[in-house]
């Protein structure tokens, strides 16, 4: 994961779109696996409570299957 690329990508966005913000990103698949915590972790650097989305694009019973997801700290 380029952590740089991700932070000057942010920052671009938010210099282009001032007015929008940012509330997480999203995935393709139904699940979540150890990549997708890593990416959460960058985003969760950068933003307060970030969202997943997951979008499963295999159209089970002619509906794309998305959810949401926020992160929660147990310990």
């Amino acid at each position: 994961l380029d952590v740089e690329y991700f932070n000057t990508a942010l920052e671009l966005h938010k210099r282009v779109n001032a007015k929008e913000t940012i509330v997480g990103w999203y995935s393709t698949g139904s699940e979540i696996n150890y990549n997708s915590s890593l990416v959460h972790q960058i985003y969760k650097d950068k933003l307060a409570n970030p969202v997943l989305l997951t979008v499963d694009v295999a159209m089970k019973n002619a509906r794309l299957g998305i959810k949401a997801y926020r992160g929660k700290q147990f310990g």
